[in-house]
C-alpha cells in the first residue's frame, strides 16, 4: 500500500516537472521569437554561437578565426544594449553612461588573450581607459537615420573631455609601473625619506634597510676573513697599507652576493665601494680601516649619501677600549668594527 502512494507522488511531481518544464520552454521560444533580427539580441546570440563552434573545433587557426567573431559580437551586443544607461553616482547625484567602460574592459580582455597590440598586464590597463574613451566618442559620430557625420560643437567638447580624461587616467597607470618597475631595478631608493614623494608613499613603517649596508658587511667579513690567513702583524700592516689595490675585487664580490650574477638589478652601477687604512692617532700602533660605500644615485637631498664603518685593528694581546668582535679567533690581530654611520641620516634606522 505504501508503495502505491509512493508511486503516485513521484507520478504527481514528474507531472508538475513536465508542465513546468514544458512552459518554461514556451515562454523562451516566445522570447526567442519577438527578438527582431537587427537587435542587441541577436547579436550576443551570434556571439554565443560562435563559442559554442569554438569548442567544437580542433583546428588552433580555425579556432582563432571562430573566436575573433565572437568578440566581436559579444562586444558590439554589450554596448549596443547599455548604450542608454546610466549610474547615478550616490551624494553627488553626476550620471554617467557606463557602456564605454564595460565594453572597453571586453576589448581590452579580447586583445589581452589573443595576444594581440596587448603582450601583458601592464599595457593592458594602461590601454583600457584609451579604449574606453574612444568607444564613448563613436556614438557621437552616428546621427538617426543611422548616418555618419562629424558630431556637432557640444559633441567635439565631450569628445575632447572623454578623450583627455583617458590619457589621464592611462597616464596614472603607467605612472605606477614605472615606479614600481624603478623601485625593482633600484630597491635601495625605498631605505631614504620618501615623505616629500609626490609619486611614492611608504606603507610600512619599517621601511626596507639600503643594501649599502650589506655591502659593508660583505667587505669586512672579506677583510677578516683575509687578515686571518696571516701569520704576522707586520703582514696585516701591510695587508691594509694596500687594501685599496683589493677594493675592485672586494667589490665584484660584494655585487655577486647581494645581486647576483648575472645582477638582477641596475642599482649595482650606482654603489661604489672604498677603502682606506691609516695609524689610529687615538690609539698609538694601532690601524684605523675606514669602509665606504657611495650611493650616486636619485636621494632626498639629490646629492647621494656615503654610508661608513670605522674599524680599529691591533695587535693580539693589545688593550682595547671595547669588547673584541664575537667570532673573531686569530692571534695576530684583533679587529673591532663600530656601527655604520651615512651622511644622509633618513636611510639608516632610528633606534628607539
Amino acid at each position: 500500500m505504501i508503495d502505491f502512494f509512493q508511486f503516485l507522488f513521484g507520478l504527481s511531481l514528474f507531472r508538475n516537472l513536465r508542465e513546468s518544464l514544458t512552459e518554461q520552454f514556451k515562454q523562451t521560444q516566445r522570447s526567442i521569437r519577438q527578438i527582431k533580427p537587427f537587435s542587441w539580441q541577436t547579436t550576443l546570440l551570434l556571439s554565443l554561437l560562435s563559442w559554442l563552434v569554438y569548442l567544437l573545433l580542433q583546428d588552433e587557426m580555425a579556432k582563432r578565426f571562430v573566436s575573433f567573431f565572437g568578440w566581436v559580437f559579444l562586444i558590439l551586443g554589450v554596448d549596443w544594449a547599455l548604450v542608454k544607461r546610466k549610474l547615478t553616482v550616490p551624494i553627488l547625484g553626476l550620471q554617467f553612461r557606463y557602456a564605454p567602460w564595460v565594453t572597453g574592459a571586453i576589448l581590452t580582455i579580447a586583445l589581452y588573450t589573443n595576444r594581440l597590440l596587448i603582450l601583458d598586464l601592464a599595457s593592458a590597463l594602461t590601454s583600457y581607459p584609451i579604449f574606453s574613451a574612444l568607444l564613448a566618442s563613436i556614438p557621437k559620430f552616428i546621427h538617426p537615420g543611422p548616418t555618419f557625420r562629424p558630431p556637432h560643437r557640444a559633441g567635439r567638447q565631450d569628445i575632447v573631455i572623454v578623450l583627455l580624461l583617458g590619457s589621464l587616467y592611462s597616464c596614472w597607470f603607467q605612472l605606477y609601473f614605472d615606479m614600481q618597475n624603478l623601485l625593482d631595478q633600484y630597491p635601495s631608493l625605498l631605505a631614504d625619506d620618501m615623505s616629500r614623494s609626490r609619486f611614492v608613499v611608504q606603507l610600512e613603517s619599517d621601511p626596507p634597510l639600503t643594501n649599502g649596508i650589506q655591502i659593508l658587511n660583505v667587505a669586512e667579513a672579506n677583510v677578516r676573513e683575509t687578515l686571518n690567513g696571516l701569520s704576522t702583524w707586520v703582514a696585516v700592516q701591510q695587508q691594509l697599507s694596500n687594501i685599496q689595490a683589493e677594493v675592485p675585487r672586494i667589490a665584484t664580490l660584494a655585487r655577486s652576493e647581494i645581486y647576483g650574477s648575472p645582477p638582477r638589478s641596475r642599482e649595482y652601477r650606482l654603489w661604489r665601494l672604498n677603502a682606506q687604512s691609516f695609524p689610529d692617532p687615538l690609539q698609538p700602533g694601532s690601524l684605523l680601516l675606514q669602509l665606504q660605500a657611495l650611493w650616486y644615485g636619485p636621494s632626498s637631498d639629490g646629492k647621494g649619501y656615503i654610508l661608513q664603518r670605522s674599524c680599529q685593528v691591533q695587535p693580539a694581546g693589545s688593550q682595547i677600549p671595547i669588547a673584541q668582535a664575537p667570532g673573531t679567533q686569530s692571534t695576530v690581530y684583533q679587529m673591532q668594527c663600530g656601527a655604520i654611520e651615512s651622511s644622509l641620516p633618513a636611510v639608516l634606522p632610528q633606534e628607539n
